[in-house]
């Protein structure tokens, strides 16, 4: 487990799109939307926040805790399957190294059979998940209180 800079962490949802293309004005060119980046603070024995960034079909997941330690997890997405570089970070996912997911919108990103999705309010749910650890009674990392 590594530290995750307070930067990464803190970062504000910017350029938020459908992953698709938007127009210039002249309309004969298309530029790609930028990286696009969801949370999810679980509430667990020892809660943690799921981050998630999609840029284009490349795919990173960091489970962060309560002291602001992350596992990062890189995959690729195609046709709703995530094929995981490593082991699948996903919980109770097994041996397997695919998730399959839902279409991905710019309201949510919700691996099939999960309880709860991911959004696209990074902030909100990192703030949720300082919240979780201190109702859990775990010691909140400084990185994690800014």
């Amino acid at each position: 487990m590594g530290v995750v800079p307070i930067a990464a962490l803190a970062l504000a949802l910017t350029g938020c799109g459908g992953g698709g293309q938007a127009e210039s004005d002249g309309g004969s060119t298309a530029e790609e939307v930028g990286p696009q980046e969801y949370a999810l603070s679980v509430a667990a024995f020892s809660p943690f926040v799921e981050k998630w960034t999609v840029d284009g079909e490349s795919v990173t997941f960091e489970k962060v805790n309560c002291l602001g330690q992350a596992e990062e997890t890189a995959g690729t997405w195609e046709d709703d399957i995530i094929t995981w570089e490593g082991e699948n970070p996903m919980l109770g996912a097994g041996m397997g190294l695919t998730t399959l997911m839902e279409p991905l919108t710019d309201e949510e990103l919700w691996p099939v059979g999960a309880r709860e999705v991911a959004v696209p309010n990074v902030d909100g749910q990192m703030e949720a998940h300082v919240d979780k650890c201190r109702e859990a009674g775990e010691t909140v990392g400084e990185i994690l209180l800014g």
